[in-house]
């Protein structure tokens, strides 16, 4: 008696299980997720890079002057522009208008970088309250995703590539 008791509660449980999803998922969704999780995470780490290598330049904490550059070596040695660039082609996440501005971003950033690595660093007032600036706005926008599209991260993005542009052209 037990065994068929328990043989018909099996049956019962196998046959409710199923292996099909309620809502099929399609493939192009899944991979739009997957860039858009990727190109956030993607965006987050470059600009906390960056702002490592010009949080070393303003700290007198005993960076020397080649550990900076080495690390600014290293960040442009990357390319900075490939994932942007690549998954653009497949999955159009951003306007025209956010992507440029989050391109230039990625673009300006190396730049200066390049400029460090070449040129080393100008340790000038101006220029010390120009890269404080620079420092608070990656920190702002680091934690902010810019392929959701806010009015906040756009302009930030702005700002930076505005000062970033600056620097880059002195």
């Amino acid at each position: 008696m037990k065994k068929t008791l328990i043989l018909i509660f099996m049956i019962f449980l196998i046959s409710g299980c199923s292996n099909e999803l309620s809502e099929p998922v399609s493939d192009e969704v899944i991979f739009k997720q997957y860039t858009n999780e990727l190109q956030s995470h993607y965006y987050s780490t470059k600009i906390y890079q960056y702002e490592k290598i010009i949080e070393s330049i303003i700290s007198n904490k005993g960076v020397s002057e080649d550990f900076t550059k080495g690390m600014a070596e290293t960040y442009r040695m990357e390319n900075n522009l490939y994932y942007p660039v690549r998954f653009r082609d497949k999955v159009k996440i951003l306007s025209d208008n956010d992507f440029n501005n989050i391109y230039n971003l990625y673009k300006n950033m190396t730049e200066h970088t390049n400029k460090i690595a070449i040129e080393g660093t100008n340790n000038s007032s101006d220029n010390i309250e120009k890269l404080k600036e620079i420092v608070k706005l990656t920190d702002q926008i680091r934690g902010l995703n810019p392929y959701k599209e806010t009015n906040q991260t756009t302009e930030k993005v702005k700002e930076l590539n505005e000062i970033l542009e600056n620097i880059v052209n002195e």
